[in-house]
């Protein structure tokens, strides 16, 4: 049977059987049986009328009204036998019955069959009889209710919380069942969303041979073809650079003797040679960098990094970078927190950010950055803010630049350096980190970029 609807559909039907199953026993077990049915009432009533009548025509009235105790002090049946005119033949008495009873009397004589009635909670019978030689006796007789009594609330309850509990507990079993591979090939899932190729859910299924066993296996043919495709990418860039960086090469020493053969003349046009394969360098290393980041190294372990001070040295780095441009870098105010990254990938993130501002910042302005430790709704996160005092972006492309390739046309073109790369980067690897990265337009002038990095633990306060 591979069929998880078969499954379902019998394993939903063994749950029902067995919860009536439950509610049919506890309902057995703390119910008390009644002592008469109707019917059997009715025919008992008659089979002691007749041995009562035969005692009395053998034995006498002493030996009938003894028969008569005997079956009360059994079954709770009192009883009294009379004759055809309604006189009391045995000991018996008689003031146990109302005067209505003639009525009952009366009826059976006309319809020669047993007639009942109810009475102060107590069913009445009379019955016409004959003794052995031929002779009419009436036969009255009460017993009591015969009706199922009502269980009790705490009787009720306990059949309920039975009946709940079998059935919690075999649908929490078919839940688990039918759950956990969905749960295995969900973990899987997001597992190989974050970057191990190498996910796979049949070992983890078992020998199950049903539906999601089937889905488990397609999703494993589609991981190892995914996987594949992405190796092939990864090995292609690598060969293209290898392919691209080899002419490259020989065309900085092509440059080099030129310089030295024809001199000045042609300074201007050589730079500019030498200014476009520089770039072209560069882009091909950001290239193999987004790509081997995303696909080629994410496994590495993590480590314990102190952010205040990763910055602080970024910070220091990129002032001293930016002197020469009349510009400065500084890192306005921290709360040292403890985050868990990737240390080279994380400062390769937010040193493309920052020199991204110090290029556009304003000549004789300052990039500013600043560190902040949140917790908000649950969450502990490390908040860095990188601020510029340039341009801006247009709020039309604000969305865009973090997208590969693309440039803002005035405030970021190819004369300003960069490929267009570097924000792509930088979002790919705070994305990696379980981060997110914003920008947003200064409310004067500038441009703002926040990072969003989940973090472990405040340790002081700068």
């Amino acid at each position: 049977m591979h069929s998880i609807f078969l499954k379902i559909f019998i394993l939903f039907w063994l749950a029902s059987a067995m919860v009536v199953t439950a509610l049919f026993l506890s309902t057995e077990m703390t119910t008390q049986r009644r002592t008469f049915l109707p019917r059997e009432a009715v025919s008992s009533v008659e089979i002691y009328a007749a041995t009562a009548a035969r005692i009395f025509e053998r034995e006498g009235v002493e030996q009938a009204s003894l028969y008569l105790s005997t079956v009360r002090q059994k079954t709770n049946v009192k009883a009294v036998l009379l004759d055809e005119n309604e006189n009391n033949l045995t000991n018996r008495d008689t003031t146990d019955f109302p005067d209505l009873i003639n009525s009952l009397i009366e009826q059976t004589k006309q319809t020669n069959a047993t007639a009942t009635k109810m009475f102060d909670a107590e069913r009445y019978f009379a019955t016409v009889t004959e003794t052995p030689a031929g002779r009419r006796l009436i036969f009255v007789a009460t017993m009591p209710p015969t009706s199922f009594p009502q269980p009790s609330f705490q009787t009720q309850i306990w059949r309920l919380l039975a009946v709940l509990l079998t059935a919690g507990l075999v649908c929490y079993w078919l839940a688990s069942y039918v759950a956990a591979p969905v749960r295995k090939i969900r973990n899987a899932a997001r597992r190989f969303s974050e970057g191990d190729l190498k996910t796979r859910v049949s070992p983890a299924l078992g020998k199950r041979r049903d539906e999601l066993a089937d889905m488990g296996r397609d999703f494993d043919q589609m991981a190892e073809r995914i996987e594949s495709l992405m190796n092939a990418q990864w090995r292609l860039l690598g060969d293209i650079s290898h392919e691209l960086r080899s002419p490259l090469a020989r065309l900085n020493i092509a440059l080099g003797l030129a310089r030295q053969k024809i001199g000045a003349v042609a300074n201007g046009s050589l730079d500019r040679i030498e200014q476009e394969a520089v770039q072209m360098n560069e882009m091909i290393g950001q290239l193999l960098e987004l790509d081997r980041w995303q696909f080629g190294e994410r496994h590495l372990p993590r480590e314990l990094v102190n952010l205040a001070e990763l910055i602080r040295q970024i910070a220091d780095d990129a002032d001293f970078e930016a002197e020469s441009q009349n510009r400065c870098v500084r890192f306005v105010s921290s709360k040292d927190c403890l985050v868990e990254c990737f240390p080279q990938l994380l400062r390769s993130a937010i040193e493309n950010v920052v020199r991204n501002a110090v290029r556009h910042t304003d000549v004789d302005t300052s990039v500013e950055i600043s560190l902040d430790y949140v917790y908000q709704k649950g969450v502990s996160q490390a908040v860095v803010t990188v601020r510029d005092a340039g341009p801006g972006v247009p709020e039309e492309a604000i969305e865009n630049i973090f997208k590969p390739f693309y440039r803002v046309d005035q405030a970021r073109d190819r004369e300003s350096g960069g490929a267009g790369l570097g924000l792509a980067i930088t979002e790919r690897s705070v994305n990696l980190h379980r981060g997110s990265i914003i920008a947003v337009n200064a409310p004067v002038k500038g441009l703002i970029v926040r990072i969003f990095l989940p973090a472990l633990v405040e340790t002081s306060t700068g």
